[in-house]
């Protein structure tokens, strides 16, 4: 059997390989989607814990509590985007009833002056009550919906990584000569390795980029949804919780304004 023949059967079998990975890969992406579907459509599922599962991270929960306050009326955010405890914020028997938002009210009340939502990350009492919340929250949730792993992945690099092999040896044999004695056998085993090496990683890399990511049905289904409170801001409620969360002070502001200008005066001329 020539170098060609040899070099397109074993294309193909790896193509007919990969197309079973492939059917593979989507029957257990169809199963898990209906697994969440039916899980999520009997348990209930906190709305913070659905905003921080959603965005991938846990101060994304704070949103959604700054809202809740904002609409029981025990902050306000100004027109800086300052978060200030109102009276019925400052009295203790007017508390939030869920513990995010309990968190976060009395984290602006320690702060004793107004604060922004984004400027909070530093507050270690906030932080570990949102921890603890979303922690125990996580454990409610099966833990086949917990970071799904793409178990076909590994046979997909592994393939590619033979295949190589395979290529590498087809063209190290164009040469026509076979070593002989010691020296020649190990320069030959050099040869053949940096071949290897030089078609692994381009057909390594291009079949992971070509490979379907794994989908998080959980995620999915939480970015779906949106927190009550966050639909119940208006228009000038909602931009004002905006810039409490992408708040900069005037020396942060100033810092940008100066990196844009260095930008623009030291780019590309257009002339």
């Amino acid at each position: 059997m020539t170098q060609l023949a040899v070099t397109g059967v074993v294309s193909v079998v790896a193509l007919l390989w990969y197309g079973y990975l492939g059917i593979c890969w989507r029957l257990r992406d169809m199963a898990e989607e209906n697994s969440v579907s039916l899980w999520v459509g009997r348990t209930p599922i906190d709305p913070y814990h659905a905003e921080a599962v959603a965005a991938g991270a846990d101060a994304s929960a704070d949103r959604a509590a700054a809202a809740t306050l904002l609409l029981d009326g025990l902050v306000r955010i100004d027109d800086q985007g300052l978060m200030h405890a109102t009276r019925k914020g400052e009295l203790r028997q007017h508390t939030a009833e869920h513990p995010l938002p309990a968190a976060l009210l009395a984290a602006v009340l320690r702060a004793g002056h107004g604060v922004a939502l984004g400027k909070l990350d530093g507050d270690a009492e906030l932080a570990q009550r949102r921890t603890d919340f979303l922690r125990a929250e996580d454990a409610k949730i099966a833990d086949w919906t917990k970071d799904p792993k793409d178990v076909c992945l590994r046979y997909v690099a592994v393939t590619a990584v033979l295949l190589s092999a395979v290529y590498a040896a087809q063209l190290y044999d164009l040469q026509g000569s076979e070593p002989h004695g010691a020296l020649e056998w190990i320069l030959a085993g050099g040869v053949f390795l940096v071949l290897w090496v030089l078609v692994a990683v381009p057909l390594v890399r291009g079949v992971l980029r070509v490979w379907p990511e794994q989908r998080d049905w959980f995620r999915i289904h939480c970015q779906g949804l949106r927190h009550p409170s966050l639909e119940a801001l208006d228009a000038e409620q909602s931009l004002r919780l905006a810039l409490s969360v992408g708040y900069r002070e005037w020396w942060e502001r100033r810092m940008e304004e100066i990196e844009a200008t260095w930008g623009d005066t030291t780019g590309p001329s257009t002339g």
